[in-house]
């Protein structure tokens, strides 16, 4: 039994684990999934406090340095290659083994376990990538755990590779043995695990078995090309379907299929160029709660941007606290236009699926200006910019917010004159000499 509670980890600003929490059963093959710079990797180095963050792991209500034997109760492989290339997968294996006090007869046992008998002599920089997988996880069964921890195992792995290993992991956690794998892989993962656990941003986006994530993310989709595509969106949402926009002249339509969009289409008149259906995969379901997990923190960063920019005074404290903000932010936040309506431009999700991250403007409450939804104008602001993309604002006394013009006011001027007085005195000495030459 795993049991993660809180894990949170940062880099420089940026969360890159927020507050996981989850419960990994024994008995049944955990799917730890969601796309690269997801923060799995991160998390699962911080359950074994390879890393440290906020939170703690239990392993069957210890933290793994609590742990008597940890290769005994919790084998682990996070896709590391062996240090020492010129070493044979059998010696590899014996000083492992040796490491952790496992008698020298079960080095021999793993071999056979995963198919590496035939190159147990050969060099490990000389194996496969597959074959260097299987290692990994050969060196994690060592101990004979009840609980086992892989990040992407299935990596490298030939196709018969994998269809071993889906089995492998099946057969052991019906042993009562608790099994956590980690992969970007949505489909094969989904395919073999009891329970997913979807994770994007660093937090948890779902945890429910699998059979529920499948039926949940089955379904399809109809593609539509026409050239009055805000005339079609307009019936089909009066319809009550999705609409999703894909370019100028694109829609795709979920809750409907393609006979029902089609009628619509032809009620209301509407020129059709194209019509076809396509299966929604596992993937494709996953990249769209992705994509509106990027969209909510865009949104809510934005929101706390702008708010910070409203209360901060406008001295060089508060500049520097607003950039800082800004950077920890996140690159989409910084990336973002955050004109007077708060609006920003829509940002790509994840797998390249297009979010509509579009902001409504802040509802206006008592004292604040209808047309940002910011503080209304107080001792340290002049009152709403009006320049389209600037969230900066001018003092009373005059004094500009914006480093930018500060340093045009005041730095570069004295830069320029002094600039001029030297450019001014080499013309001066050059004409001397010519006219005394």
């Amino acid at each position: 039994m795993i049991e993660a509670q809180g894990l949170t980890r940062k880099y420089g600003g940026a969360l890159a684990v927020d507050g996981l929490s989850f419960s990994v059963r024994p008995g049944q093959v955990t799917a730890f999934v969601g796309p690269n710079g997801a923060g799995k990797s991160t998390a699962l180095r911080m359950m074994l406090q390879i890393e440290r963050g906020r939170g703690r792991t239990l392993f069957d209500g210890r933290r793994y340095r609590e742990l008597r034997h940890p290769a005994r109760e919790v084998g682990a492989w996070l896709g590391t290659e062996p240090a020492y290339a010129r070493r044979r997968a059998r010696t590899e294996l014996r000083v492992l083994a040796a490491a952790h006090g496992i008698r020298r007869a079960r080095v021999e046992e793993v071999l056979d376990l995963v198919g590496l008998t035939p190159v147990a002599g050969v060099r490990v920089g000389s194996l496969s990538a597959g074959a260097l997988g299987r290692l990994g996880l050969a060196g994690a069964l060592l101990g004979d755990p009840g609980t086992l921890v892989l990040d992407e195992p299935s990596a490298g792995q030939d196709p018969e590779g994998v269809r071993w290993l889906r089995e492998f992991l099946r057969a052991y956690a019906t042993q009562g043995r608790t099994v956590l794998v980690a992969g970007h892989g949505l489909s094969e993962l989904t395919d073999y695990a009891d329970r997913v656990l979807a994770v994007a941003r660093g937090r948890l986006l779902a945890d429910e078995s699998a059979a529920e994530y499948r039926s949940r993310a089955a379904g399809h989709e109809v593609y539509v090309r026409t050239p009055q595509v805000d005339r079609l969106s307009e019936l089909l949402r009066h319809e009550g379907l999705g609409v999703h926009a894909h370019g100028g002249a694109a829609l795709s339509v979920t809750g409907a299929d393609r006979a029902r969009v089609g009628e619509i289409a032809f009620r209301g008149s509407v020129l059709i160029h194209e019509l076809a259906q396509r299966e929604i995969s596992v993937a494709d379901a996953f990249c769209a709660v992705t994509a509106r997990s990027r969209a909510a923190a865009a949104e809510h960063a934005a929101a706390a941007l702008l708010a910070d920019a409203a209360r901060r005074p406008a001295g060089r404290a508060g500049r520097k606290a607003l950039r800082r903000r800004a950077e920890a932010a996140g690159p989409e936040t910084v990336a973002m236009r955050l004109g007077p309506d708060g609006g920003e431009n829509a940002s790509e999700g994840a797998y390249g699926v297009q979010a509509d991250t579009s902001i409504p403007a802040p509802a206006a409450e008592a004292g604040a200006s209808a047309d940002t939804g910011l503080p209304a104008a107080g001792p340290a602001y002049g009152g709403p910019e009006d320049a389209e993309h600037q969230v900066f604002r001018r003092s009373a006394d005059g004094a500009s917010a914006d480093p930018a013009a500060d340093r045009s006011d005041h730095r570069r001027p004295k830069r320029r004159r002094w600039l001029s007085r030297g450019h001014d005195a080499r013309v001066d000495d050059t004409l001397s000499d010519e006219v005394n030459a």
